[in-house]
C-alpha cells in the first residue's frame, strides 16, 4: 500500500485492514451470547471470500471451535480443492446460480460457468452442508421466463434437493460503487421488479418441492 502513503493529495485511500484469524476471531466472539441466542453466527463473505480460501479455512475452523455457526457466501468459481477445504468447517452455504447458458454467463460475468455448476453438484453429492440457492435477478441478463426456468430444470436434478431457494429482485444500491472503481454502470435505466413480475418469475420454478423465498 505504499502509493497510498505517498500519495500527497489523498487521491487514494487504502479501505481496508490486514487482519490475522485471532484478531477477527477477537471481534467475532464479542457477540457469541447473541449469536447462541439468536441462532445466528458468522458469515464469510465479500467480494468473493474464495480468493482467500486459506485464511477463510481457518477462521470457520476457529469459529467452529467456538462453537459459532459458519456460513459461506459464494459464487461458486473456485478450484475443488479451495471450496472443499473451507466447506469442511462450514454448516451453510449461501450460493449463487445467475445463468444456465454458458455463453451469455461468459458475456456478463467475465467467467463460463460449468465450474460454477460442477461445485455445486459436488457440494451436494459429497458433503452433507446445507445449501441455499440464490438467484439475482437482473434486467437484460436473466429477466427471463426461460432463464429462470432453465436454473428450476438444473435444480431438480442435482444429488440432492437444496434447503432453500432465494429470488434475488434487481436494484441499484451498488451503483455508486462503479465510479469509484472506475467502471462504467450499464444498468442506470433499470427498474425494480413489480411484485407481480417476481411473482411470475418464481412460478417458474414450480414443481420443485422446495422452500421459495423472496430477498432473503
Amino acid at each position: 500500500m505504499r502509493c497510498v502513503q505517498v500519495c500527497t493529495t489523498r487521491a487514494i485511500e487504502r479501505a481496508g485492514e490486514w487482519k490475522s484469524v485471532v484478531e477477527v476471531m477477537d471481534t467475532v466472539v464479542r457477540d457469541l451470547d447473541y449469536y447462541r441466542s439468536s441462532g445466528g453466527g458468522m458469515t464469510l463473505s465479500g467480494g468473493e471470500p474464495l480468493h482467500q480460501w486459506r485464511f477463510a479455512r481457518e477462521l470457520a475452523k476457529a469459529a467452529h471451535q467456538k462453537g459459532i455457526h459458519v456460513a459461506l457466501d459464494t459464487s461458486g468459481y473456485a478450484d475443488w480443492e479451495a471450496l472443499s477445504g473451507v466447506l469442511e468447517h462450514v454448516d451453510l452455504v449461501l450460493y449463487d446460480i445467475k445463468h444456465m447458458d454458458a455463453g451469455i454467463h461468459q458475456k456478463y460475468t467475465g467467467v463460463p460457468n460449468l465450474r460454477i455448476i460442477k461445485n455445486l453438484q459436488a457440494i451436494l453429492g459429497e458433503t452433507q452442508v446445507a445449501v441455499w440457492v440464490r438467484i439475482p435477478v437482473i434486467p437484460g441478463f436473466n429477466h427471463t421466463q426461460q432463464a429462470i426456468g432453465a436454473i428450476g430444470a438444473y435444480l431438480r436434478g442435482l444429488p440432492r434437493p437444496v434447503d432453500k431457494v432465494s429470488i434475488l429482485p434487481f436494484h441499484q444500491f451498488g451503483a455508486g460503487k462503479y465510479p469509484a472503481l472506475g467502471r462504467p454502470y450499464y444498468w442506470s435505466e433499470y427498474q425494480s421488479d413489480s411484485e407481480d413480475r417476481i411473482v411470475q418469475l418464481m412460478r417458474c420454478l414450480d414443481g420443485l418441492g422446495l422452500r421459495i423465498e423472496v430477498g432473503r
